[in-house]
């Protein structure tokens, strides 16, 4: 009996011992991961040659501007029997190629109007990475390019709107689809801007 207790006393204090001899090493704190927001798009213009502001992906637009859009007349690369639908004011119709990138389709607008923002409203099944490419058209039949918009994340009922600062004067839009995921499509194109002419 008295032999069993040397002996736990003995093995307690080679564990403490030992416990003594053996240090912890704390764990390494964890990386700290800083989640920012990063911007949905990159925006490039070939005009400014300063960074230009990236478009604002959104659920819902902000109204700004009359949609001078409404007036205008369609034209697209494919899908010419629906095209007036991605400018007839309602979101619940749509233009559809029916074909994968790259498609494009043109607004001419019925006048030379001063324009400050372009909202376009995406038609897209599945969602995913897109890119595409504002042209604008001053009225002397050169379009030139104003903004790309790169490897973005868009899906069904999203409304993408790029600002124009400082409106200029526009009479035709084209909106070139380079990369997606589904048949190029657009439920609605609005263009907010006031006539030139008196």
């Amino acid at each position: 009996m008295k032999l069993t207790g040397v002996l736990t006393v003995l093995l307690l204090a080679a564990i403490a011992s030992a416990s003594c001899a053996t240090q912890l090493v704390p764990e390494r704190p964890a990386a700290a991961i800083n989640v920012t927001q990063q911007p949905a798009a990159t925006a490039t213009s070939t005009i400014l040659p300063t960074a230009t502001p990236e478009p604002v992906i959104s659920a819902v637009p902000t109204p700004q501007g009359q949609n001078v859009a409404l007036s205008g007349t369609g034209r697209a690369s494919a899908g010419e029997e629906s095209v007036q639908r991605a400018i007839d004011g309602d979101p619940d119709t749509f233009w559809g190629s029916q074909q994968h990138p790259s498609q494009w389709i043109a607004i001419a607008l019925d006048d030379l109007y001063l324009v400050e923002r372009v909202e376009l409203v995406v038609a897209q099944a599945p969602a995913g990475p897109t890119t595409h490419v504002l042209w604008l058209d001053n009225g002397s039949g050169v379009r030139t390019l104003f903004r790309r918009l790169t490897d973005i994340h868009t899906e069904d009922g999203q409304t993408l709107v790029i600002e124009i600062d400082p409106p200029r004067p526009v009479r035709e839009i084209l909106v070139l689809t380079l990369d997606s995921p589904s048949w190029v499509a657009w439920r609605e194109l609005r263009v907010s801007g006031s006539p030139l002419s008196p």
